[in-house]
């Protein structure tokens, strides 16, 4: 796996990362990127994974993470999704699409 990773301001959290590499022998890529920390103590996070040669490969997670009852919390938005036609995919894509809240 390779990476890079960047951010704006280590204090305030906002920043980048994305990376590539396989996963089970599926080129895979990813990409998170972070918010500013907010007065409410969360900082918004939305990750981005992708694998070629897998019909279903776009995931993604969008939400703000935080402490609930000083628990470790994210809640968020998630959808699963096929890539384009203008990605790589090996095969004809799933024609379904999911989408929901964690």
């Amino acid at each position: 796996m390779n990476a890079d990773v960047s951010a704006q301001s280590p204090c305030l959290v906002h920043g980048a990362s994305s990376g590539e590499g396989e996963a089970e022998g599926a080129a895979s890529q990813f990409n998170i990127t972070t918010g500013r920390l907010q007065p409410s103590g969360t900082v918004r996070v939305k990750m981005v994974s992708k694998r070629e040669a897998v019909p279903y490969t776009r995931f993604s997670l969008d939400g703000p993470v935080g402490l609930k009852e000083g628990i470790l919390s994210w809640d968020g938005q998630f959808d699963l999704s096929p890539l384009s036609s203008a990605e790589k995919v090996e095969g004809d894509p799933l024609p379904v699409v999911a989408t929901g809240q964690f």
